[in-house]
């Protein structure tokens, strides 16, 4: 049987095949033969099936001394312990230790064979216990595990020999070997036996309601099993819910039938391919309770009726309508329909009866219509008395008192509207007005709209709107602020009447109080029309007083100027000109500003202050931001995005109406100059949670406010408040939003903006930040290796000292460059090397690589690789850490992460990948962080703390460290910068 052999040096390692069936577990004899047949001395070898042949299986144990993890343990390797070089797991001195494997999927586990130590520590493995469940344990304690439903508790008292193997015979997913008392858990090795493959069908139900049961199909097996029918209890039972027969349950896996329950009782029955029928009692729908209504005249005068509706049954009934018989009949108390009438109860509805006879007819939800016959009112003579107006003119009203009734009415008193209202003519009251007669009043019209309210001997109060007389022309003067700043204030002087209105005096707060500009007292200020004042602030708080030639004095409440604090708080968080932010996309610093678009079409740009925030005690956030230079979109935000999620300092959103926040997880306030999906206004301020699914490059609102003035060629104050989970936004001191959020508390503050096919310029300046500050953390251990830019490294073909970094190549074509640092560095068990990695200037080829050359293979200080898709790295034997910013080899995405043992045999320029990621975001024109960690078994690389590659290569104990890059007919500049070499 063919094998896969690797061989390193004088050493030669082979894998046998996963399959336990193709190689079983036992002792084998190996033989290696060599070109002329010659077969070699045959050592004694053992293949266990350990967890090498289980996918999907996680050790863990209670704590861990050193290296010695919780998966050495369960590796295969069973070699003996000599002189305490131990080679399993090893715990801490703990209370109860543990170690624990859970397989992936519950399996057929028949028994466990524990190797212990055997050197002088042996003894530590007494008095042990052994759990086994298909669930999850919900507890480390040993009383709290063997009392937990599922679990087999397993006791091996005393000193453990040195192979123990312990009979189990049942399912299990999960196995935890503990000691009852407080000392180190050392476990060799931990090799399970499994059952057969065959499957092990169960039927249970997993829940019920009135009109439905829904079942589950497990098979705890080692084996798929397959139903191969449905048989239903009977009449009016249906499947509604999951697979069809035939049907299959993977081993460890479950399926799930829902069926509606029908009018019989019975079993569900499954059969399997092989062995029993499954069968499953299950019970008939239980009967619905039902309504018997009945309506009946309970009382009745000789205007109303009162009608019972009654309920005998045992369920609610619901009444969808009441019919009336017709003309002047109508319900004056009651319930209004739909209403329901509950078992055993009774509703009474009572209605005026009218001119006609007929029957009410009432109708419930799904049963039979209910009639009930029923007389009209008998008739009585009565007045009819109505209040109509007959004329008018400024001064006078004229009203007439009608009466079409077949009986006399009276009018008992006469209630006229207000002031300056008077009766004129007409009788007084109380008077008399005959069946068929009429009565005329003339009213002189007062100062006040309101009722003339005639009040009947009986009967409803006639009522009359009336309005007062027409006022004369008259000037209507008001006096608001409208804008404001740390010297002057502007106010306006508005007429809304439809005379002219004169201001005799203006009278200004006090000292330092001057006006500047605007008509001087007396002016007069024409109807509809308005006059605007300034004034320079003066040193005291008080009222600005305009007294006009007629009316109320105007009086404005001033604030003094205020006074700049003689030792201001710094910032807690610079402003992005000081340095220090992260810049991506199109933000630039320009002309004393932080400048996120230029006015140019489709762009869009971010910028984050590295460092979290702090929300918990609250945090207060200003700057001015300005729109202008452009066409007119789309906006810009000011971001707190989620490090939790994912947020960066190096994200960016999507462009357009994302306003290049769309896609980072947190919030933002927006200031829109273009609408933006659910808005309609060019101009609002909006808090926005992210972008909205399924829609394009449109965000979605928690809170919106259109504003009366255009946010284009202006430049806004902004203040944003996060106090006791509320956030609030003034926009030049005005309050716009006010929205409780749950915000974590921790945030990374940023700016964004974008543009589309329109375009604008959006900067912000003079960012002031109080609260939130967290303290950075501690400093990370000196790297054991220099950064380049301190000297010490060999520099190799392009490679340079540029700008405080290592510049592997400029911007030029057909470059390539390496750097190495000429002391090979010792992996180990286990180094981490980080770095900010530059790719930018350029139009996009080809990449660089963190290099891991293997000096025992000819690898040198002085070594550089190949160009273009070489990246600088492809000749130099060992493995590479690469960023790619152009498709190379078997990779089709132009920016990736990946790792590459070396040039790809037959292929020109092009390096064999082992492992690789596309990148969300464009690496061109960004610095990011790179984090690698070796082992002699592995190598694994994250970009911005989030995607991540591994590689299981076997790496010498010794590398030479470098780094190398190349360009081809397409350029870049590729740096290096921030090296920190631990471990």
């Amino acid at each position: 049987m063919p094998l896969d052999v690797n061989v390193d040096g004088d050493r030669i390692s082979m894998t046998v095949p996963s399959n336990g069936n193709t190689i079983p577990a036992g002792q084998y004899m190996l033989f290696l033969v060599d070109s002329a047949g010659v077969p070699s001395k045959a050592p004694i070898v053992r293949v266990d099936q350990t967890s090498s042949t289980l996918p999907n299986v996680t050790t863990t144990q209670s704590s861990q001394l050193r290296t010695l993890a919780a998966h050495k343990a369960f590796d295969g390797n069973t070699t003996n312990v000599l002189n305490g070089d131990f080679n399993g797991s090893h715990t801490l001195l703990d209370t109860e230790p543990w170690w624990q494997v859970d397989f992936g999927r519950s399996r057929s586990l028949e028994k466990l064979t524990i190797y212990t130590r055997t050197d002088r520590w042996q003894a530590r493995t007494r008095d042990v216990m052994v759990f086994v469940s298909d669930e999850p344990f919900t507890s480390t304690s040993i009383a709290a595990t063997k009392s937990q439903p599922g679990v087999t508790s397993i006791l091996l008292p005393g000193v453990q020999p040195a192979t123990v193997t312990v009979p189990v015979n049942r399912s299990a997913r999960y196995v935890r070997i503990q000691l009852q008392h407080r000392d180190h858990l050392n476990l060799r090795e931990v090799v399970p036996a499994f059952g057969t493959t065959a499957p092990a069908l169960a039927v249970a139900k997993a829940s019920q309601t009135d009109a439905s049961v829904t079942v589950r199909v497990t098979n705890t097996g080692n084996g798929p099993g397959t139903i191969q029918s449905v048989t239903l209890p009977g009449a009016g039972w249906s499947q509604t819910g999951g697979p069809g027969a035939p049907f299959t349950v993977p081993a460890g896996g479950e399926t799930t039938l829902t069926l509606a329950r029908g009018s019989v009782d019975g079993d569900l029955v499954l059969t399997p391919t092989s062995g029993a029928a499954l069968r499953l009692a299950l019970e008939k729908a239980p009967p619905q309770p039902v309504a018997d209504l009945a309506v009946s005249r309970l009382w009745q005068s000789s205007t109303q009726v009162g009608v019972r509706i009654a309920n005998t049954g045992d369920g609610a009934g619901t009444i969808e309508s009441v019919a009336l018989p017709g003309a002047g009949w109508a319900q004056t108390d009651g319930p209004s329909t739909p209403f329901v009438v509950g078992p055993g109860t009774a509703t009474v509805l009572t209605l005026t009866r009218g001119s006609v006879d007929g029957d009410v007819v009432v109708t419930p939800a799904g049963g039979p219509v209910l009639r009930l016959a029923l007389e009209k009112a008998p008739p009585a003579p009565a007045p009819n008395l109505a209040l109509t107006k007959t004329g008018q003119t400024d001064t006078q009203v004229t009203v007439k008192v009608t009466n079409t009734g077949d009986a006399a009415g009276t009018i008992a008193s006469i209630a006229l509207p207000g002031a300056g209202w008077a009766q004129s003519s007409g009788p007084s009251a109380p008077f008399g007005v005959a069946a068929g007669a009429e009565a005329t009043l003339t009213l002189t019209r007062g100062t006040v709209d309101g009722d003339l309210a005639l009040t009947p001997a009986s009967g409803a109060v006639l009522r009359l709107a009336l309005g007062k007389a027409p006022p004369p022309p008259a000037a209507n003067l008001t006096l608001t602020k409208t804008t404001e700043t740390d010297t002057q204030v502007t106010v306006k002087v508005t007429n809304t009447g439809d005379a002219g209105g004169t201001i005799q005096s203006v009278t200004v707060p006090g000292a330092g109080w001057a006006q500047v500009s605007g008509p001087s007292a007396p002016f007069t200020v024409g109807p509809g029309a308005e006059q605007t004042l300034a004034f320079t602030r003066g040193t005291v708080d008080g009222d600005l007083v305009l007294t006009p030639t007629a009316g109320g004095i105007l009086r404005l409440a001033l604030t003094r100027a205020p006074v700049p604090d003689p030792d201001p708080e710094p910032s807690a968080v610079p402003d992005p000109t000081q340095g220090g932010w992260q810049l991506n996309g199109s933000s630039t610093i320009t002309g004393g500003a932080l400048q996120l678009t230029a006015p140019t079409s489709d762009q869009k740009g971010t910028a984050f202050w590295p460092t979290a925030l702090d929300t918990t005690s609250g945090l207060t956030i200003e700057f001015d931001a300005t729109i202008d230079s452009g066409s007119g979109a789309d906006g810009l935000t000011m971001i707190l995005a989620d490090p939790a999620r994912g947020a960066a300092p190096t994200s960016i959103g999507g462009g357009g109406g994302h306003l290049g926040f769309g896609g980072i997880p947190g919030w933002a306030v927006a200031l829109g100059s273009f609408p933006n999906g659910t808005q309609t206004s060019s101009n609002y301020v909006g808090l926005s949670n992210g972008a909205q699914a399924g829609a394009w490059q449109t965000l979605s609102w928690l809170q919106t406010t259109p504003l009366l003035t255009p946010l284009q060629n202006t430049t806004r104050k902004v203040r944003v408040t996060i106090a006791a989970g509320t956030v609030t936004v003034a926009l030049d001191g005005t309050p716009m939003i006010t929205r409780a959020v749950d915000l974590p508390n921790r945030l990374l503050l940023g700016f964004s903006a974008a543009t589309g096919g329109l375009t604008n310029r959006h900067a912000i300046r003079n960012l002031d930040v109080r609260g939130g500050i967290v303290e950075p953390p501690p400093p990370p251990p000196p790297s054991s290796v220099p950064d380049p830019a301190a000297g010490g490294w060999q520099l190799n073909g392009s490679s340079t000292i540029a700008g405080g970094a290592l510049q592997l190549t400029a911007a030029a074509a057909d470059q390539k460059g390496s750097a190495f640092y000429p002391t090979p560095v010792t992996v180990g068990s286990g180094i981490t090397v980080e770095y900010e990695a530059t790719i930018a200037d350029g139009t996009g080829a080809d990449g660089l690589t963190l290099a891991l050359a293997d000096p025992a293979r000819g690898a040198t200080p002085t070594s550089i690789g190949g160009g273009g898709g070489h990246l600088g790295f492809g000749g130099i034997p060992g493995w590479a850490v690469a960023l790619s910013s152009f498709p190379n080899g078997t990779q089709t995405s132009g920016n990736f992460i990946g790792i590459s043992d070396g040039a790809l045999a037959g292929a020109w320029q092009t390096l064999n990948w082992r492992a690789a990621s596309a990148l969300a975001t464009p690496l061109q024109n960004t610095t990011r962080r790179v984090k690698v960690t070796l082992t002699r078994t592995a190598i694994t690389a994250s970009i911005d703390g989030g995607l991540t590659v591994t590689y299981a290569a076997s790496l010498p104990d010794q590398v030479l460290l470098g780094f190398t890059a190349s360009t081809g007919g397409l350029t870049n500049r590729h740096a290096i910068s921030n090296l920190t070499v631990s471990g």
